[in-house]
Formats: C-alpha cells, structure tokens, sequence
C-alpha cells in the first residue's frame, strides 16, 4: 500500500513528507532515522504510530510494531488505518486475530478507496487454510 499524502498542519506536513517519501521508496534505513528523530522531538501521535509500524514491519520488527499501534489506537481507537497494520502483523501468527482487526479497520473506514483495500485483506484472510 502506498501512503497518501493528507492534508496536514504546516509543521506536520514539512515532518511527515520526507518519512513518506522513504516509505514509497523502501528506504528503511533512512526512514527509521527520520522517525526516530521525530518521535524524539514530538509526541507521538496517530500519523507517527502509522508510519513507525510500517516501518517496523517492513523491517521484521512485529513486536515492536504492535506497541507502537497499541500507543496509536490509546490515541483514537477509530483509526482504521491503525486497524489494518495490526491485522498485517497478525497474518502469520493468529489469522483468526488478523481477520477480528481488519473487520475493525472496516467498520472505521470512511473512505471508499480504503474500504476495497481493506476488502482485499478480508477476501484473502477467507482463502487462506486455517480460516
């Protein structure tokens, strides 16, 4: 999934851009020092727990990424975004627990483009054994 950039405050936009960039970019490296340095000078907040955990993930830190989800939804537990990360972080260890987020992450979501995205999970949840 690539980020779409939201309309953001002044400062939040110049700080979360460069992340975002790194993200699309699969430069990991350079993402987890930029986060770390923005974590580190702000709080952190729904759009920094959403671009650490993918990070993380993306990175083989599942652990880790579920805290910071954790810190995310004590946040706004609406975040559906929040939602769907969790389920990718349960999808090879408890399929059942990956499924209950991404219908979380569906009864969050107001906007229709996410709602096909986050269909796609569910329908691929259904076709997996175990399920």
């Amino acid at each position: 999934i690539k980020f779409r950039r939201k309309p953001l405050g002044r400062r939040d936009h110049f700080m979360y851009e460069s992340i975002i960039d790194k993200i699309n970019n699969q430069n990991w490296a350079e993402a987890t020092r930029e986060l770390s340095v923005s974590i580190s000078e702000n709080k952190l907040d729904e759009q920094l727990s959403i671009l650490a955990a993918t990070v993380l993930i993306a990175t083989d830190h599942i652990e880790e990424a579920r805290k910071v989800i954790a810190e995310g939804l004590k946040l706004n537990y609406r975040n559906y975004e929040l939602w769907l990360i969790l389920g990718q972080t349960y999808e090879t260890f408890n399929i059942n627990q990956a499924y209950l987020c991404y219908e979380n992450a569906l009864f969050y979501c107001n906007n229709n483009a996410d709602v096909e995205v986050i269909n796609s999970f569910l329908n691929h949840i259904k076709d997996c054994d175990g399920f």
